[in-house]
């Protein structure tokens, strides 16, 4: 728990200097562009489309609320869990039910939960870390229950480039871990802890639909999966 702890606080000083800027909302939340964080937000809409509004939803590391800002008002049992008490008081202020909590503790019963969306925090956390996250996520699902799940596809050469430049020009994202997780490992991760998956798919930079992981070798921006609790 003691690796978690510090890991989480280095996170936290990286996202306060993004915090104290005058940033748009979304690199506040990590996002480079406005364009990267709309794809990622289109595709994590259409899958709750699909669910009742009467699922108990859980943002975990929700941020400011801007991901699933769209679905505050009709989402009626949605919940956003976040660390840092600025973005934590932020999200609240913008009409979402927010707990100031760990991720990897997260202040829920067991088996009580519809679905979980996570968006981007599996690439800033090692792969035991991953794990542990993964085990908490279904230990709070039901059976039955869905996770939405993000993460950067750090092995792309697009994000190879970026990383790159990001470190030479000394950009404040270049501070953030960048840990990479391919689909056939972060599989095994999920099926220790019974967790299925339905599908995984990459989002590119210049296409609309996602495309499977073989073709985004080269453009690919984010990896999302949807899986389901046993």
């Amino acid at each position: 728990m003691g690796d978690k702890r510090r890991e989480s606080s280095q996170l936290m000083a990286t996202y306060d200097k993004l915090r104290l800027s005058t940033a748009p909302v979304e690199h506040k939340s990590g996002y480079l562009s406005k364009r990267l964080f709309r794809k990622e937000q289109d595709w994590i809409l259409q899958q709750l489309d699909q669910i009742s509004s009467q699922a108990v939803i859980v943002d975990v590391g929700c941020g400011y609320g801007a991901m699933l800002d769209p679905v505050i008002g009709s989402a009626e049992k949605l919940i956003g869990v976040e660390l840092h008490p600025v973005a934590a008081q932020h999200a609240h202020s913008q009409g979402m039910n927010v707990v100031c909590s760990d991720a990897f503790e997260l202040p829920l019963a067991t088996s009580s939960v519809d679905v979980i969306v996570n968006s981007q925090f599996l690439n800033q956390l090692d792969a035991p870390t991953s794990e542990q996250l993964l085990a908490e996520f279904a230990r709070v699902l039901k059976p039955g229950g869905t996770l939405i799940l993000t993460w950067r596809h750090a092995s792309s050469i697009v994000h190879r480039l970026a990383q790159c430049a990001l470190t030479l020009t000394r950009s404040r994202f270049a501070d953030f871990p960048q840990y990479e997780h391919p689909w056939q490992d972060l599989n095994e991760y999920c099926a220790d802890v019974g967790l299925k998956h339905q599908h995984c798919k990459v989002l590119r930079l210049f296409k609309t639909e996602p495309v499977d992981l073989s073709l985004g070798r080269v453009l690919g921006i984010s990896c999302v999966a949807v899986l389901t609790r046993a």
